[in-house]
């Protein structure tokens, strides 16, 4: 088998009793790419006969990572961006206070009423794609009619939700409102107020290189924020190394990890190749200028990036034959047009 535009075959195994078979033998393929399959039969004589079938992974990828509900319970439906109609995926659920089924090109969940006072999480898997489920306790959600979408319902009481990420991980924490600490990314929140502190506090051997997500436009350590019903916003870092020069040590400073969330349509499917995904649609790109975006549309992709005020319009490239749905766009072409911003916005259309 091989990857579709790959140059080279890889053997899985061989049969010499007939019938003859061939097993996969526990080979991982890659979800939405497409594969060549080819069988060669020969005789004792060494004539050879060849076929060869060209097969896609089945992948439906949910347009959302995460579904906050209220005390009093919620049931909705989030579209999912799947590369053939011909097959059902899998889905699947951590708690029995989550119910999810497949129908109609949509997941379908129901999350029940949360008769305790304590908050709880749960998860529901889509073909291996994972949204986190996160509901109050019955004392912290006001009226207990609220929606998913943080508004709080028809009480007296609006709520805000708000996400924390970390890039990287490592890199440092968030402090917000002065108490609570983002150590462990995904941090999710629900606040009654509409506004919150939020600040970067760097590990040792990092420095702090900005604010992504819906903080952008805040420029130090520390952000005050004026909320919207739902909220993410990811601190970025960036790591010094040890250098020095005639027996003096300093610290040199590597350039900050590179952050884009990006954004598409449902009928289209991509990955970060090189890229590690922090959850909520955000990315951090490699330093070293590799990777790619790798994107399956029916037709050819434009991509607009936009930082800060600069925005720049991109169209992929594509990747296999003609008729291949599969397209490519460079990462270091995206990290040349950030130049010194640490997050910009990807829009696939």
């Amino acid at each position: 088998y091989k990857l579709q535009g790959a140059t080279t075959y890889t053997q899985l195994n061989t049969d010499t009793t007939s019938p003859y078979t061939l097993q996969w033998g526990g080979v991982l393929l890659t979800r939405g790419e497409s594969y060549h399959i080819k069988g060669t039969a020969s005789d004792g004589a060494n004539h050879q006969s060849s076929a060869t079938s060209l097969i896609t992974v089945f992948d439906a990828v949910p347009q959302t990572s995460s579904i906050l509900a209220p005390s009093s319970g919620t049931s909705g439906s989030i579209n999912l961006a799947m590369n053939t109609t011909s097959c059902t995926p899998s889905v699947s659920t951590s708690a029995s206070w989550i119910s999810a089924s497949f129908s109609s090109g949509q997941l379908v969940y129901t999350v029940s009423p949360n008769t305790t006072t304590a908050q709880r999480t749960g998860t529901i898997t889509v073909e291996g794609h994972v949204i986190s489920v996160s509901q109050e306790g019955s004392s912290q959600s006001g009226d207990n009619s609220g929606g998913t979408d943080g508004s709080g319902g028809s009480g007296n009481t609006t709520y805000y939700n708000l996400t924390v990420l970390l890039a990287p991980s490592t890199g440092g924490t968030v402090r917000i409102n002065n108490s609570d600490i983002c150590a462990d990314p995904p941090c999710s929140y629900r606040l009654s107020s509409g506004t919150v502190n939020l600040e970067a506090l760097p590990q040792e051997g990092y420095t702090f290189a900005g604010w992504g997500g819906d903080a952008q436009n805040c420029g130090g350590t520390t952000c005050n924020l004026t909320l919207s019903s739902v909220f993410t916003t990811v601190a970025v870092f960036k790591k010094q190394s040890a250098g020095g020069s005639n027996g003096k040590h300093h610290q040199k400073q590597k350039d900050a990890t590179k952050v884009l969330k990006i954004e598409s349509s449902t009928d289209t499917l991509f990955s970060v190749k090189k890229g590690s995904g922090l959850g909520y649609n955000y990315y951090s790109l490699p330093k070293k200028r590799k990777g790619a975006l790798l994107i399956t549309a029916s037709t050819r992709p434009a991509l607009t990036v936009s930082c800060n005020s600069a925005t720049k319009r991109f169209k992929a490239k594509k990747q296999g034959k003609r008729k291949s749905r599969k397209w490519k766009f460079l990462l270091k072409k995206l990290l040349k047009f950030m130049k010194q911003n640490v997050f910009c916005t990807v829009t696939i259309n």
